[in-house]
């Protein structure tokens, strides 16, 4: 085999190398960004749910401060 067989087969394998290595990289990048796309939802989610749990559980105390209220003046 030649010398500049050689080296064509050589330029071939790393420009499949890079190929591969940029390839690679870009789905990694995609991968990363809907991660974090993924972790800014479920962020937001949770404000909102704490925020509805906060509602729920003052709603409740208002309900239970009623009940007392109206307990102490049936006696």
């Amino acid at each position: 085999m030649s010398s500049l067989c050689k080296v064509r087969q050589k330029q071939l394998s790393v420009d499949q190398l890079q190929y591969e290595l940029t390839t690679q990289s870009r789905r990694a990048t995609d991968e990363l960004n809907t991660l974090e796309q993924r972790v800014t939802e479920l962020e937001l989610q949770l404000v909102q749910t704490r925020r509805e749990a906060d509602e729920y559980f003052k709603s409740g105390l208002e309900r239970n401060a009623e009940a007392t209220s109206f307990g102490n003046q049936v006696i």
